[in-house]
């Protein structure tokens, strides 16, 4: 199967994106067309749906420089098509309660969901650096006491009035131990928990160390770690992610393709476990060259 392009049109990009996330100024639009011709390869017929990437015209739905974004009727026909997308795994999972959206990463792309909808908003995945322009991708990140921090690796770093913090060592102001994250989150009682395999790290922001200049302010609490199934009985060792989600106040444990509950009230794991596909079109997404070479593009 082939795909044609007019040879007499002067196709536009927007160089300043070209992650190729964002329309250009003028048309003819070179990625909302291939977006259209692929979706004829795809088997779908074009659209009377003037907003429908399968329009006749991709004049129809643009707008200069709006993020792209699939209709509804195209979402729905590859639904019905092809099934739903499901990620392998999530990298990380975070609750904003700033904005009342969450925030998930899967390798380079991350997603904002609509809680109230309880699917992925329609101009998303971008990419984790357009978003939190730091890290390419990130192994974990969470809110705590209205700052953000985000890790990847042996380093983290937490937002500074609208900036980032330089990368600082994890186990330079943590633990000398806890040289990197399998996840993180801010509890009930208001202390961060740091998961590193079978084990649980507690920092207590009430301690006495640190420095406006490496937050968090506050120590790790003596007697910590802790063995994972003494703490959170019923985990899965090595979590991908682990976030408290602000409408249910609960705390969501991610293993590949399923998570657990912590009832935060009872204190204990709900039984059963749950698949991730409950969180509509989070999928592994590769707009890129081959996978792991799918950020950066302006370089």
């Amino acid at each position: 199967m082939e795909a044609h392009f007019d040879d007499d049109e002067s196709f536009q990009i927007n160089l300043k994106h070209s992650q190729l996330f964002v329309r250009p100024n003028s048309m003819p639009d070179f990625v909302a067309t291939a977006v259209h011709e692929v979706g004829h390869l795809l088997g779908f017929s074009h659209s009377t749906e003037k907003e429908s990437i399968m329009y006749p015209t991709i004049s129809g739905s643009f707008t200069a420089g709006a993020y792209y974004k699939l209709h509804s009727s195209d979402i729905a026909n590859a639904r019905s098509t092809y099934g739903v997308c499901w990620a392998s795994k999530f990298n990380s999972v975070y609750s904003n309660t700033n904005d009342g959206k969450t925030y998930i990463s899967v390798n380079y792309f991350s997603y904002q969901f609509n809680d109230m909808r309880q699917e992925v908003e329609p101009s998303w995945p971008r990419l984790t650096y357009q978003v939190f322009p730091v890290f390419d991708k990130v192994d974990e990140w969470f809110m705590h006491n209205g700052r953000m921090y985000l890790f990847k690796g042996d380093r983290y770093v937490f937002d500074w009035y609208g900036a980032f913090s330089p990368q600082i060592k994890i186990s330079d102001k943590f633990h000398p131990q806890l040289t990197y994250v399998d996840a993180a989150f801010t509890h009930v009682d208001g202390k961060m928990y740091f998961i590193q395999k079978d084990l649980v790290y507690r920092w207590d922001s009430k301690g006495t160390t640190g420095t406006p200049l490496r937050f968090p302010l506050g120590a790790m609490e003596a007697g910590w770690p802790k063995p994972l199934k003494q703490v959170f009985p019923g985990a899965p060792e090595s979590p991908d992610t682990v976030f408290r989600w602000y409408a249910d106040n609960r705390v969501y444990f991610f293993k590949g393709r399923v998570f657990y509950i912590w009832d935060t009230q009872a204190n204990k794991m709900m039984s059963g476990y749950y698949d991730t596909n409950q969180w509509k079109n989070v999928c592994n997404s590769y707009i890129c060259s081959a996978p792991g070479n799918c950020f950066h593009w302006d370089n």
